[in-house]
């Protein structure tokens, strides 16, 4: 599994600092996922990690090489990027988007091969769109363009995969399918980075937690670690009820903390 060291990252974005001297290690097995309130910074670190926002200061290493060190091509088959906004503009059938995730690995021109298909397929199935897959991707609604743009980055086969929101948009069960989906692809050794406001599902998938406010890593740990009543009280000043079912942390909104406690 690709680990992933961050040392004293700083972002800037025109004047305004972004994020100001994060680091951390990712070297153990499972789904990492980053937290924190809106404007903390967390699309930004995500942008950073895949080379997107130039940073002012610090380090990214990605496995043995560091982030900058590497050519766009070669970042390109590291890397799997699926930003927040989902924006298409090509009226293409799904499929064909999906297959774009394949051209990191193509020989100019060449087209699909035997693995390129299975990759595709294998991507689209994994997010339950295989009737979607003849439709033109301007067509679909907005959860259904979601999962193909994801299935994008699956069929990419990247060693990481950097994911802002991925559930946006996805129905509770397209959503927990494919934190399903990625908690299997960490556990098969792909390094998963997801950027979410969703803290049940951060708390029952998450083996790792990254939470950043203020553009700063405020705690980092387990989702029992770092997402506690009083912190999740603290930053993001709702009341919660923190249980534990079938052997995971589970959140559960309560209303909004009493900012007096």
């Amino acid at each position: 599994m690709t680990a992933i060291r961050v040392e004293h990252l700083s972002i800037r974005l025109g004047n305004r600092a972004v994020l100001d001297d994060i680091s951390f290690d990712i070297t153990a097995p499972g789904l990492v996922v980053i937290v924190g309130p809106n404007g903390a910074g967390k699309s930004t670190l995500l942008r950073g990690l895949a080379g997107l926002a130039p940073s002012h200061g610090g380090s990214i290493q990605i496995g043995e090489a560091l982030l900058h060190t590497l050519s766009p091509q070669e970042r390109a088959r590291a890397i799997g990027y699926l930003p927040q906004e989902r924006t298409v503009h090509w009226p293409m059938p799904a499929h064909e988007i999906v297959a774009l995730g394949r051209l990191p690995h193509q020989v100019a021109a060449a087209g699909l091969n035997a693995h390129d298909r299975a990759a595709v397929a294998k991507a689209i199935a994994a997010m339950d769109a295989d009737h979607l897959a003849d439709r033109p991707i301007l067509e679909l609604s907005g959860g259904e363009r979601a999962r193909i743009l994801i299935a994008r980055v699956l069929a990419q086969e990247p060693s990481v995969i950097l994911a802002d929101e991925p559930t946006a948009g996805l129905d509770p069960k397209h959503q927990w399918a494919l934190f399903e989906c990625l908690e299997v692809a960490a556990a098969r050794g792909t390094r998963i980075i997801v950027a979410s406001h969703d803290l049940a599902l951060a708390s029952r998938f998450a083996q790792h937690v990254l939470l950043v406010t203020d553009g700063r890593l405020s705690a980092t740990g387990s989702p029992a670690d770092v997402l506690t009543r009083d912190r999740l009280a603290a930053v993001f000043g709702v009341a919660s009820a923190v249980i534990e079912h079938d052997g995971h942390q589970v959140i559960v909104p309560l209303g909004l903390a009493d900012r007096k406690t």
